[in-house]
């Protein structure tokens, strides 16, 4: 009839965009943790040997500073000896030694530091496996140790819980998560004893960790919305409202449920629960090798390392009970190995210009087979999708970058006997 017509077409977007910002986060959180993964590796290798000097000296000291104090002792004074004897007569050898101690103890920190870094480079992999809580716990509160204690204290109540079936970086990435809200609670509001406390335990054989904080609390018309995605209480500057949503959808990719209780001025939970590993599938933690006794056999060893330091360190660590060659690089190591392929273990750096340990344990594959199963990679952490995938197809032993000394002592005294056997 001529009238005027108004058509109009609305399309609800929510849930388009949701997904759209789910995966940018995913792809920023992809590029932090490889750039996490290499920051890590860089890292590990000036870290190597500086842990192994700090270790051997705090061993030495304390017998140089007891041998002084015979020699004081027994002379009475230094003078009679000579001025240098004199000089050493003068220097505070127990300060030396408590010094050292500081730095080693400074240095393990930084390990585990870097260790957590490496863990949360992880949170790409979509790959689930056998996963320590307590060790996600401490990876995920030494990355957020900075933030923390500037706000709280914090209380940990570790109780024994199983393992679960994870990927240990989605795992530490949603633990890192909940503590820095648990930090963030106590902004404007400052109780007497500011505190966060982690708990775990078990229940019906699930296992449980808790996040609490007296911080602010969440109002009941909040509490409501917080698993919501672009929901935040934050400004602009300090959240996107997608952290607890990717939370919440990790923990139940993993098969778990991620809850929280709150209450204005209290503080809140959060509570992980997990099942755990199946027991028919479950594998026993690899258990701590003992002290390393004298090595049974003496054997020849060659390190491949473009890492000077790193090559002096493990060549005075096992060049008193073995034979020890040392190649700055990948192609040095091969023309040693066509000149001479009589090796009992190859302790060989991953990551080098130009020929790398990859490269190098591929050209033994083909050419000496033997030798390639002796192989066994130092790493300061494989952060190249190449390099994991190598490392999973070749199955060699792996030893990472820092390295515990005993522990590589014992590892090539038994490499070597298997070898000579």
């Amino acid at each position: 009839d001529g009238a005027p017509i108004l058509q109009a077409s609305v399309r609800d977007e929510t849930e388009a965009r949701a997904r759209q910002a789910h995966l940018a986060q995913a792809d920023r959180l992809a590029s932090l943790g490889m750039l996490a993964a290499s920051v890590a590796h860089e890292v590990n290798n000036p870290l190597a040997y500086v842990l192994y000097n700090l270790e051997t000296l705090h061993t030495d000291l304390p017998a140089i500073a007891a041998a002084v104090a015979v020699l004081r002792e027994s002379t009475g004074t230094f003078a009679a000896i000579g001025p240098l004897a004199e000089r050493l007569g003068k220097v505070p050898l127990d300060d030396v030694v408590e010094r050292t101690g500081e730095a080693l103890r400074g240095t393990l920190r930084i390990r585990d530091v870097v260790r957590g870094l490496a863990t949360f480079s992880r949170v790409e992999s979509t790959e689930q496996t056998r996963v320590d809580i307590k060790r996600a716990i401490g990876a995920a509160l030494d990355l957020a140790s900075n933030e923390l204690r500037h706000c709280a204290s914090v209380v940990t109540e570790l109780g024994e819980v199983p393992a679960v079936r994870a990927s240990e970086g989605k795992l530490s990435q949603v633990l890192l998560n909940l503590l820095l809200n648990a930090a963030h609670a106590f902004d404007g509001h400052r109780p007497e004893d500011p505190r966060i406390t982690v708990r775990t335990w078990t229940d019906r054989g699930d296992a449980c960790i808790a996040i609490a904080d007296n911080g602010c609390g969440i109002a009941p018309e909040t509490l409501a919305h917080i698993f919501e995605p672009f929901f935040t209480t934050k400004g602009v500057d300090r959240g996107s409202g997608l952290g607890l949503a990717i939370c919440r959808n990790l923990v139940a990719e993993l098969g778990g449920a991620l809850t929280v209780e709150s209450a204005r001025g209290v503080g809140t939970t959060f509570v992980v629960r997990l099942p755990a590993f199946a027991a028919a599938k479950d594998q026993p933690p690899t258990p701590a090798p003992p002290i390393p006794p004298e090595a049974r056999v003496r054997g020849r060893i060659l390190v491949v390392d473009d890492e000077p330091s790193i090559r002096r360190a493990l060549a005075r660590l096992l060049g008193d009970t073995h034979e020890v060659v040392v190649a700055t690089s990948g192609a040095e190591a091969q023309a040693i190995l066509t000149a001479d392929a009589a090796f009992d273990v190859i302790l060989c750096d991953l990551m080098m210009p130009g020929m790398t340990g990859m490269d190098l344990h591929a050209w033994l594959q083909g050419h000496a087979r033997a030798l390639a199963a002796r192989v066994v990679f130092v790493t300061g952490g494989a952060f190249t999708p190449r390099a994991t995938e190598y490392l999973e197809k070749a199955g060699n032993l792996q030893i990472e970058k820092p390295f515990d000394s005993a522990y590589v002592k014992f590892l090539v005294s038994e490499l070597v006997a298997a070898a000579r056997s």
